[in-house]
């Protein structure tokens, strides 16, 4: 049991709607469907009923509600109350922080991180805009307290020189925050899923789904990092997963984390067969001039291991 449950389960009782749920705590559906259906298997109970009109708990459920308004409440006081012993305080976060993501980083942790982060820091004044890495890269005007989180797909554990001459000639630096390996995505009724790792000739002979690709790279370092053929690129994983299951000799490339946050039922992950299997690089981008609150959000967010 986890106490973000037992939040989800008292937003459920005010709003009556799986959606507006997900809605208040800026995650998908389908995120507050599984955690609490995962409530409701470690229980051995019904919490909920759906219906035309929307959510209704159940006995069950109200109980479990009022259990989770009294550990909700202690759990508050117990973090007051220790506040005096921390043997080292943390510093708040404090002024206006500007996020440009792309939409890859949407994921349902990195969304709790940010509700999180707010609520803990309440002088923090953070926005987040979700954009392309284009724009990332080519259009956003980085000021000392703005933010861009990215990513790239490599084939080591360097970064593109295309992209280290460009952010030079921006007057900005990049930081690699976390660094996963991809696997091949497939649909269960896809011909691809009777395979137990993909080839390169695989990648080139079907098609890739993919997020969108940035202009720095030269058509030489596309092929160098990603030997994908890609035919389909869209900026939503809910999209990638609807497309996935009408082209059923198309694949996607996705981290072990995104597979379980998005796909898992009726999808197959698959190996890539690389003599240096490809990585995905999440990075950070910003100002060479940046304030320190640049530095105090990313070591929160590290911290996370989102």
């Amino acid at each position: 049991m986890h106490l973000d449950q037992l939040r989800y389960l008292l937003t459920l009782q005010m709003t009556g709607s799986i959606t507006q749920t997900a809605n208040h705590f800026f995650i998908s559906h389908q995120a507050i469907s599984k955690s609490l259906k995962a409530l409701e298997n470690e229980l051995s109970v019904t919490l909920f009923e759906r219906s035309n009109k929307g959510a209704k708990l159940t006995p069950a459920g109200e109980r479990v509600c009022q259990f989770a308004h009294s550990v909700l409440h202690e759990h508050e006081i117990l973090n007051r109350d220790l506040a005096s012993y921390h043997t080292c305080p943390q510093q708040k976060l404090e002024g206006t922080l500007t996020l440009y993501t792309i939409p890859r980083y949407i994921t349902p942790p990195f969304l709790a991180f940010i509700q999180k982060l707010q609520s803990i820091h309440t002088r923090l004044d953070l926005t987040l805009h979700t954009v392309t890495a284009e724009k990332i890269f080519h259009e956003v005007v980085f000021a000392p307290t703005m933010l861009g989180l990215t990513n790239l797909i490599t084939n080591g554990n360097d970064i593109p020189s295309e992209l280290t001459e460009l952010l030079a000639q921006r007057e900005l630096v990049c930081r690699i925050l976390d660094q996963r390996l991809l696997y091949a995505c497939v649909y269960h009724k896809s011909p691809l899923s009777a395979k137990k790792i993909l080839t390169i000739e695989d990648r080139q002979q079907f098609s890739c789904v993919s997020f969108t690709y940035t202009s720095y790279l030269s058509p030489e370092t596309i092929h160098k990092y990603n030997t994908a053929h890609v035919k389909f690129t869209m900026d939503s994983f809910e999209q990638q997963k609807t497309l996935l299951k009408k082209q059923k000799s198309c694949f996607g490339l996705y981290t072990l984390k995104e597979y379980d946050y998005f796909f898992q039922k009726d999808f197959t992950l698959i190996p890539l067969a690389d003599q240096n299997q490809p990585l995905m690089l999440f990075i950070a981008i910003y100002s060479r001039c940046h304030e320190a609150l640049i530095d105090e959000f990313l070591q929160h967010y590290c911290k996370t291991n989102i």
